[in-house]
């Protein structure tokens, strides 16, 4: 009799981009990325780096697509603590 894990899976709270020609490098949140993935697609991070490209390297002529996507889960991520005045 096989267990099933009840274990929940981490949310991507994150991607980080980087490219490998220039190593230019960006954090994407879900409101930024989520809209360029089809909805029912199996596999979204595939789906977006379909899509991506890297803009310095675009604008010197190169192809762009030479890129590292990292999914960074959502509980690592830091809280955003808003900033008050004491």
């Amino acid at each position: 009799m096989g267990e099933t894990s009840s274990k929940p899976q981490p949310q991507t709270g994150s991607i980080l981009i980087r490219c490998n020609d220039c190593g230019r490098s960006r954090v994407r949140f879900p409101h930024q990325f989520m809209r360029l993935i089809p909805p029912g697609t199996p596999s979204p991070m595939t789906a977006l780096g379909d899509r991506l490209f890297c803009p310095n390297c675009r604008s010197q002529g190169g192809d762009g697509r030479n890129l590292m996507i990292v999914e960074i889960p959502q509980a690592t991520r830091p809280e955003i603590v808003p900033y008050r005045r004491r």
